[in-house]
């Protein structure tokens, strides 16, 4: 008899449209070929999405248990956001000790579900997605904890800080951001194993740091793209539209990389591909500059037809997907240094890094204008991610951090 094991998620693991249900859907894969599994999962804000409910992975789950998005208290509430208004930030640092996006998880229906659980049956470990979902297992009376952190929070937020303008209520999340960090530096005295994307983000942990492992993200093997289809001047953006740092991404390219561009004689179009594009990313689209396609089925075509894949990431932690995928399919990328954290890809033999807007240009205009290093580059970054990012190999780590856990238990 297989031992059990609870999985809990904030989000469903498909469809496989941005980085996090990747990230999701392959870890829950990894432990589903050793574990019986209970997957909790939040729903998103379209419940009942038809595309959601195809995962293949429900199948092999012991039980499916989806709880509906409005159950958790703001989850969906823009109001909880890092830059909404002071007095939400204010309140929150005096109401309660806990930060503001684990106030804004909290669900009394999700804990119930869980304490059910948890009297219903024993778990060998319980995984949780997110540091919110943590806490939600750990006031529900689950032990044995394992929380991956495809995002740094505290990360994430202090690089917001960084670039936003000052307002009257920043200070306000200054001192958010010092409960944030200081929340998130406990996190391994409270649970057996903390998983991070990328050796960096082990730093941020200064105590039980032997509790903290390395899960990094990866992309699936693939054909590489077809050459002989590149279009003179094609940029290709991928991302989920919505998310923050996508849209600050295509905003620095628009607003201060672009301009370069443009004076060097450079007939470009960018192409933005991802699912909900945010009003200011569809007011972009001019259908020959900008070209916004929102989600599409299939991005063979799309990857196909560029010249060059940029990725101006200015913000967010973790690592970039969009940079993995892009070098699995042979392209040559443009990424700034925050694009590729973590991914120790050699610059201008496996992607060209740069950070100014004109640098970030210089490097278009090179391999747009040099098809043999568009190869080049193509071909080594491809090379370097079958080696380290293959999510086949990445799947065998998960199963051997699980492992570990139950012989822990054994000893």
């Amino acid at each position: 008899m297989r031992p059990s094991i609870l999985f809990v998620s904030h989000q469903q693991p498909w469809p496989l449209s941005s980085g996090t249900p990747v990230r999701i859907y392959h870890i829950l894969n990894a432990l589903l070929e050793d574990y019986s599994v209970t997957l909790v999962t939040a729903t998103s804000k379209n419940a009942g999405d038809l595309e959601e409910e195809c995962c293949p992975l429900y199948a092999k789950c012991e039980r499916v248990i989806k709880i509906p998005a409005f159950e958790f208290r703001h989850a969906l509430d823009r109001s909880f956001e890092y830059f909404a208004s002071g007095r939400e930030r204010l309140s929150s640092l005096i109401s309660s000790s806990r930060p503001s996006i684990i106030r804004r998880w909290d669900s009394t229906e999700c804990v119930n579900v869980l304490q059910r659980l948890n009297a219903e049956e024993q778990f060998s470990f319980v995984w949780c997605e997110r540091s919110y979902m943590a806490q939600l297992a750990f006031d529900a009376g689950l032990q044995n904890i394992v929380v991956d952190l495809d995002d740094v929070e505290s990360l994430a937020m202090r690089r917001r800080l960084a670039v936003s303008k000052w307002s009257w209520s920043k200070w306000v999340d200054h001192i958010e951001l010092y409960k944030l960090t200081r929340y998130e530096q406990r996190l391994p005295t409270l649970y057996r194993r903390v998983a991070v994307c990328k050796s960096d983000d082990v730093q941020h942990f200064p105590r039980s740091r032997d509790r903290v492992v390395v899960i990094p993200n990866g992309a699936t093997a693939c054909a590489e793209a077809i050459r002989s289809h590149e279009q003179d001047g094609n940029l290709l953006f991928v991302g989920l539209m919505c998310y923050e740092p996508n849209c600050d991404a295509v905003k620095f390219f628009s607003d201060e990389i672009a301009q370069h561009l443009i004076r060097e004689g450079s007939r470009f179009s960018l192409n933005i591909v991802g699912r909900d594009p945010s009003a200011e990313v569809q007011g972009l689209h001019d259908g020959e500059r900008y070209i916004v396609h929102g989600g599409v089925p299939d991005l063979s075509d799309y990857y196909n037809r560029a010249s060059v894949v940029i990725a101006p990431i200015r913000l967010g932690s973790g690592t970039c997907l969009k940079v993995l995928e892009a070098l699995m399919q042979g392209k040559a990328v443009v990424a700034t240094t925050e694009a590729c954290a973590g991914l120790e890809l050699r610059p201008g033999i496996d992607v060209f890094i740069a950070d100014s807007p004109q640098e970030f240009a210089t490097a278009c205009l090179e391999l747009l204008n040099d098809p043999v290093a568009r190869e080049r580059i193509g071909r080594s970054g491809r090379a370097r991610v079958l080696d380290q990012f293959d999510w086949c190999k990445i799947e065998a780590g998960v199963k051997e951090i699980a492992e570990n856990l139950m012989h822990e238990d054994e000893s």
